[in-house]
């Protein structure tokens, strides 16, 4: 997401768009990687990585200098997800169901235009499907996304149907 030099909070947008870019590369980032992607100066990169590293929200691998979401994120997931009092009342349904059709279960909530899984329950058996709670998925790529889609509001359905083609 692109940086408003306008915005009050430029570092902090910096810092969020470079968790999300972290998040988005499982073998992780140099800082030249990110202040390519997110077009920031490499000096601004070095600050925001610093301070993300020394608060456990990034983690950086000495041999390769790539930076990595560290365990603090973790942490503020898991208090996100107790937060959620949606996916309690869900989950003894979502056992029950799954338990029934022998397939994985998932609870999504619609955010920003994405399918969020807050819950799962695993299918018995060996077969597993590769997702986690706070995953984001496009709304047109998942069966969650398409059961979803229908309560956008209609402005919101047609800009995303748009910007998804």
């Amino acid at each position: 997401m692109p940086v408003s030099d306008a915005s009050p909070a430029v570092a902090v947008e910096r810092a969020l768009n470079i968790l999300e870019a972290a998040a988005q590369r499982r073998d992780g980032l140099t800082n030249a990687e990110i202040s390519r992607k997110l077009g920031i100066p490499k000096s601004s990169a070095s600050y925001i990585l610093r301070t993300l590293e020394k608060r456990s929200y990034l983690r950086r691998e000495a041999e390769t200098g790539r930076y990595r979401l560290g365990l603090k994120i973790l942490s503020l997931g898991g208090d996100a997800q107790a937060n959620l009092d949606i996916a309690d009342v869900a989950l003894p349904f979502m056992r029950i169901l799954g338990e029934k059709i022998r397939m994985t279960v998932h609870l999504a909530v619609l955010d920003q235009g994405e399918a969020v899984y807050i819950e799962k329950v695993e299918a018995p058996g060996f077969f597993k499907v590769n997702t986690w709670v706070g995953r984001r998925m496009f709304l047109h790529s998942t069966s969650v996304g398409n059961a979803c889609w229908p309560g956008c509001p209609n402005t919101t359905s047609k800009t995303l149907s748009s910007s998804r083609a």
